[in-house]
């Protein structure tokens, strides 16, 4: 099964793709939620199911005490005085000689794991 899904060619400019096609980003990812719907109605469609997660406020913790210094002043002077959880779990179980694998969503923190 093809599953493309014509995404407009990121090479153009979106003002050019909006008046070629009409579209606008939010009516973009309409339509291609549209068609994943569609795709999971299909028989033998690979598309299982389809959640919507809404957002919710970020979970924090303090700074480890026991992060490096000069990490400590960089994160300070970007103005991060706090880690998400998952990030301070990351840092927790690294320091402690483990592996970590984070999977969480888009903009959620994970450059700093």
């Amino acid at each position: 099964m093809n599953l493309s899904l014509d995404f407009p060619d990121p090479h153009r400019s979106s003002k050019d793709q909006e008046e070629t096609l009409g579209l606008s980003r939010r009516a973009d990812l309409d339509a291609t939620i549209a068609k994943l719907r569609a795709l999971l109605e299909e028989p033998n469609s690979p598309i299982r199911a389809i959640r919507h997660q809404p957002a919710r406020p970020g979970q924090f913790e303090d700074l480890p005490e026991d992060i490096a210094p000069a990490l400590r002043k960089v994160l300070d002077e970007k103005g991060i005085r706090q880690l998400y959880t998952h990030q301070a779990a990351s840092f927790r179980t690294v320091a402690a000689g483990g592996n970590a694998v984070v999977v969480t969503p888009t903009a959620s923190g994970k450059t700093l794991c």
